[in-house]
């Protein structure tokens, strides 16, 4: 069939238009240079930072931190580790700790942690501790404590009716880095009772609560924690009998918390207000007047002693002493206030009733040694009113009759650094009823 001349102008025009069109299409890409980008989550909750080796980890973002673990038969705190003379026990959301039947004489020591990241926190647990049966008295030891991030441990250690901060590390067994003085809790129930305690750190400051009451505080403590956790212990010539923990848990604090006030306590000491108790008055009568705390002693040259209050590092404590002087008149009486009284000693400062003053470091290693005594017009003679002040600063040790400075002296052996404030006395040859007359006690923590 002839195509004329027309017809093919046509259909050559019809083909460039095809052409036209198929070449404006987009090209499909190449398989081999293709790039996928991934779908994003519908939430994220963390990021990244870098770990003290330098590697990139997760760091949670979210505020909300984790929520204390349940304790439970597949929690961490139950795990058994071979060899451990310390058996944990889980049931009923409390853990046991017992000791195995091996009779060999070790030291033993039994901890769990969990990881818990900030910068201030307060822990909390109840905990029970029971001697073995058959026995009264109570060895355990055991305690609540926190890791900081260079991987020291900053911990709470009770027994008995005993406590103490101290610092350790586990790099072969427990080493003992730093220990503040053991002291007395009337806070702490006996064995076979529930205790609350709970350690709070915040701003180089950590204290210890027994039963929501403040028992020590020292200016010191981790700047930031990785973990928290509970321990128990006994030296190899104890016996261990059991530790229950129960209600353990966390949170974290503002590290600037503002809660924790400087300490001060004041008392007239004109009617029983439950600041001291019997403990270290026995052989003595004492009674509460209109003018004071009056002071009976009943053995000849005995002495007494009563403390009050939270332990604390650095600490003032005031009070106002009656009882009759005679300048220059030999006697062996005196009246005094303590600080920093401890299981390892305490600094006592008194006037005599010969008109001198005395400041004494009282230890076990050398009781009651005189660090500085002398007659001093600073004292009121007769039985005028004689107001004491007892400083207690780090290395410092200041003491001020009727708001004079009669003694100041810097003293680092056997590091008393932390306790309980009270008063001290000492009877005369001859006691007699009212010997003494303590007025106006004032306790004051120092910053």
């Amino acid at each position: 069939m002839e195509i004329n001349q027309k017809s093919f102008r046509i259909l050559i025009l019809f083909f460039a238009v095809v052409l036209l069109m198929i070449s404006c299409q987009p090209a499909p890409p190449l398989q081999d240079a293709r790039i996928e980008t991934p779908a994003l989550p519908e939430e994220t909750k963390t990021d990244t930072s870098q770990s003290q080796d330098g590697d990139t980890q997760p760091e949670i973002t979210s505020p909300q931190q984790p929520k204390p673990p349940q304790i439970t038969e597949d929690s961490p705190f139950c795990e058994i580790i071979p060899n451990n003379l310390l058996i944990p026990i889980c049931e009923n959301g409390e853990l046991a700790v017992t000791r195995s039947d091996d009779p060999r004489r070790v030291n033993l020591f039994f901890n769990r942690d969990v990881v818990f990241s900030a910068d201030a926190i307060a822990i909390q647990a109840e905990i029970t501790s029971t001697p073995p049966q058959g026995l009264q008295l109570d060895q355990n030891q055991y305690g609540i404590y926190m890791i900081d991030r260079d991987g020291i441990y900053h911990a709470v250690r009770v027994s008995g009716q005993y406590f103490n901060f101290e610092t350790w590390s586990l790099e072969e067994g427990v080493k003992v880095e730093s220990r503040y003085n053991r002291v007395f809790s009337p806070l702490l129930k006996p064995s076979g009772q529930n205790n609350h305690l709970e350690l709070a750190c915040a701003n180089n400051l950590c204290e210890f609560n027994i039963n929501g009451i403040l028992a020590g505080r020292i200016p010191e403590g981790p700047t930031g924690i990785d973990h928290v956790g509970v321990f128990t212990a006994a030296d190899w010539d104890q016996n261990f009998g059991s530790v229950i923990f129960k209600g353990f848990g966390f949170d974290e604090m503002d590290s600037n918390d503002s809660d924790k006030q400087t300490f001060k306590f004041s008392d007239e000491l004109s009617e029983d207000q439950m600041t001291f108790s019997d403990r270290g008055l026995t052989g003595a009568f004492h009674s509460y007047k209109s003018d004071g705390f009056h002071f009976s002693p009943v053995v000849p040259f005995n002495f007494y002693s009563t403390a009050t209050g939270p332990s604390l590092a650095d600490i003032s404590v005031e009070a106002t002493i009656t009882m009759e002087i005679n300048p220059g008149v030999s006697g062996s009486q005196f009246g005094g206030i303590v600080c920093r009284a401890s299981q390892e000693g305490a600094y006592m400062a008194v006037i005599k009733v010969d008109g001198t003053y005395t400041l004494f470091r009282d230890t076990p290693q050398r009781p009651l040694a005189v660090l500085a005594s002398k007659a001093s017009d600073a004292i009121l003679p007769d039985r005028e009113p004689n107001r004491l002040r007892l400083d207690c600063s780090g290395n410092q040790i200041d003491f001020f009759i009727n708001g004079i400075q009669v003694a100041s002296v810097t003293d680092t052996r056997y590091n008393l650094s932390f306790g309980r404030a009270g008063l001290y006395t000492k009877a005369g040859g001859d006691p007699k009823e009212d010997a003494i007359v303590f007025s106006n006690l004032i306790i004051s923590e120092l910053r």
